[in-house]
């Protein structure tokens, strides 16, 4: 248990007094595990994938992420398939959309306010003629989110896209409009781009183009050497601009400046932070695993053994577990799991009771002796939505997570939802 000064009353204490005792109960939750936040406090769910009236959207929208930089939290985006998220989106395809955060905050986790819902994938004047997905944000420990990436089979996003294939593109706040970056040799692809990253400081793009993983950083592209079949590359969500992949043989993990990757793991579809705390740099990596007859969630820290988060008393999960993301030091991570037989609560309680996917959190600290997960995807009363929830993305402190849901609607289209767990 996480003992917290009490702040006095603003007229007890001098202003500049005030200010260095939030400043060091901030510096004291920095240094803490990310499990100790929200507890003891009433979190919320609220839905964010709103129509311009405020209510549901007339299609699904799913795929949701959350910009990496601590509490700041600056960008949410998602795709959707609805037509009314903003005004004039008449071109009926699925779409890419980002929301910034509005009003003031800083970095103590406060409630997150959405601003307008801006359409990212929009052509050259006028809608995009084709569908756009698959989002992913910047943001990092040190930098303030910035930009969205997505891919798109729209032609008329950039000018002179003759290629007929699925592109990637960035795009930077403040009004996102979109730049292709997945041109191998500075040339249009002569195949599909199937996946995009952007690095924490927007400074490089990630991209897998015909079977090949490339690197844009400026206007140059390089070509990294790897095994066959790359996939999936994230970048560090910590203090660098590692990029981590998966290929033939398993995990590989490329340092800036490098042309070839080494390999750090025997899975698939990684992610990684290198993050100082303590003095000494916390180096894991996290990814998808086949154990037990089902793809499990593992972890390790470099050079260290490997360990299965989605395991409990010796069992490991009796489901498919999916997409794992890590950060705050590599002391949490999350993912989405079929699995029925893992920890619900933080104090080990079991009975996952909807029979379907859900987004889980996991944390490793000390107080979590072993450790433990728990279901982060829940409604405004702290109950598993009957339709499940998919697609978990949680802030670097985990005070916002996002994912999408269909609710209590087991048929229903899914729409995205934020929950908010408390602050610092």
């Amino acid at each position: 248990m996480v003992t917290r000064m009490p702040l006095l009353a603003p007229r007890a204490v001098p202003a500049a007094l005030a200010a260095l005792l939030l400043a060091a109960l901030i510096a004291l939750a920095a240094a803490l595990p990310d499990a100790t936040r929200g507890q003891g406090r009433q979190a919320t769910t609220t839905l964010f994938s709103r129509a311009l009236d405020g209510g549901t959207p007339n299609g699904p929208s799913t795929n949701p992420v959350i910009s990496g930089d601590l509490r700041y939290s600056q960008i949410v985006a998602f795709e959707s398939e609805a037509s009314d998220l903003v005004a004039n989106d008449s071109n009926g395809f699925q779409d890419v959309f980002a929301v910034r955060r509005s009003g003031s905050f800083g970095d103590t986790g406060s409630e997150w306010r959405a601003g307008a819902t801006q359409l990212v994938s929009r052509g050259r004047g006028g809608p995009a003629n084709g569908p756009s997905f698959d989002p992913s944000t910047d943001g990092g420990p040190a930098t303030r989110a910035k930009c969205v990436a997505f891919l798109s089979d729209a032609s008329n996003i950039a000018d002179g896209d003759t290629n007929g294939q699925t592109d990637a593109f960035v795009a930077r706040a403040p009004r996102f409009a979109p730049v292709r970056v997945s041109l191998p040799g500075n040339r249009q692809a002569t195949g599909d781009t199937t996946k995009v990253a952007v690095s924490g400081d927007c400074s490089r793009a990630a991209f897998v183009t015909g079977g090949k993983l490339y690197v844009r950083t400026g206007t140059s592209t390089k070509s990294i050497k790897t095994t066959s079949n790359p996939a999936d590359p994230q970048f560090d969500s910590g203090d660098t601009n590692a990029l981590v992949f998966g290929a033939k043989g398993g995990v590989y993990l490329l340092n800036p400046g490098a042309s070839k990757g080494s390999q750090i793991a025997k899975g698939r579809n990684p992610a990684y932070i290198n993050r100082k705390r303590g003095g000494r740099a916390q180096r894991w990596v996290v990814y998808e695993k086949d154990k037990g007859g089902f793809s499990q969630i593992a972890y390790r820290q470099l050079g260290g053994g490997e360990r299965l988060a989605t395991t409990w008393r010796g069992k490991a999960g009796n489901g498919d577990s999916r997409d794992p993301s890590i950060f705050n030091a590599g002391f949490n991570m999350a993912f989405s799991s079929a699995a029925s037989n893992l920890p619900i609560k933080t104090s080990g309680e079991t009975g996952d009771s909807n029979g379907r996917r859900d987004g889980y959190f996991f944390t490793r600290t000390e107080k979590f002796n072993p450790p433990v997960t728990a279901i982060e995807t829940l409604n405004g009363s702290g109950d598993q939505f009957r339709a499940g929830a998919d697609n978990i993305s949680t802030s670097y402190y985990r005070n916002y997570v996002v994912f999408d849901s269909a609710g209590n609607d087991v048929d229903g289209p899914p729409q995205v939802y934020l929950r908010y767990l408390g602050g610092i």
